[in-house]
């Protein structure tokens, strides 16, 4: 373009032209790199936007599915607790009943022997029967209200927790007038101490004794066991005064 000039001062305006355009098109070039920059933060940032809502939209996917996951859950453990309170329901009922049954049971027992009471009375042991088996004493007589349930049961006996196969032995002399299975009580011993008192040891393992036979205090009557148990191993422990259900617990020795 300036060797085409036709003269110097051709040349000179040439060269001044040529020098205001390119300044123009430098100007516009940093504009136009300016805007590329500008567009490519922009581009950056919206896709670092769209990766953060991505982000958030999994999280909140995560979050329903756990949501769901919980809900799931809390439905299961209620249709459980239903179906468990329904269970100990229907259980407390039957225990009810078999205890009714006991006791009609009890009332049909043979009356004592003349002479078979005790030298001094039943009555005079008071508060010093050893204990039928070693164990801590899990449920006490009386009114007993399932903490979960909410409901009531009545107890009319302890619940001994105790080891399996260790030996339950009669609390003082008397007489075995029932060995054998009863609904609800598995292997149950019975033994009249005369006076009107009978000792009941229920969920016998093995019976080591038979109906009919006269015992000592200390006689082995058999082992602690689960037979008709539903809590696993333990020794249920009555004592009734003329078929009637009293606290064990005043009985027995410290």
């Amino acid at each position: 373009l300036l060797l085409a000039s036709a003269s110097l001062a051709d040349l000179v305006k040439r060269s001044y032209l040529m020098d205001r355009i390119l300044s123009l098109d430098a100007a516009l070039l940093a504009d136009a790199q300016a805007a590329a920059r500008e567009g490519e933060a922009a581009r950056a940032e919206r896709a670092r936007e769209a990766a953060r809502l991505d982000a958030l939209a999994g999280e909140a996917v995560e979050r329903r599915t756990q949501a769901e996951a919980r809900r799931e859950e809390r439905e299961t453990l209620l249709t459980a607790l239903r179906s468990a309170r329904g269970f100990h329901e229907r259980a407390a009922r039957e225990a009810a009943t078999q205890a009714r049954r006991l006791a009609d049971f009890v009332a049909t027992l043979p009356p004592p022997r003349v002479g078979s009471a005790l030298p001094g009375g039943f009555a005079a042991r008071r508060g010093r029967l050893p204990a039928p088996t070693v164990g801590a004493i899990a449920v006490g007589f009386g009114r007993i209200v399932n903490p979960k349930f909410n409901t009531v049961t009545v107890q009319n006996g302890l619940d001994i927790a105790a080891r399996a196969g260790a030996p339950v032995r009669s609390v003082a002399p008397g007489r075995v007038v029932h060995a054998g299975w009863f609904k609800g009580y598995g292997n149950l011993v019975i033994v009249e101490h005369g006076e009107g008192y009978h000792t009941l040891f229920a969920h016998l393992g093995a019976m080591q004794t038979a109906m009919g036979e006269v015992v000592d205090a200390g006689a082995v009557l058999g082992t602690v066991g689960d037979s008709g148990s539903l809590k696993g191993p333990y020794l249920y422990f009555e004592l009734r005064e003329r078929g009637r259900p009293v606290d064990p617990r005043p009985w027995l020795a410290p």
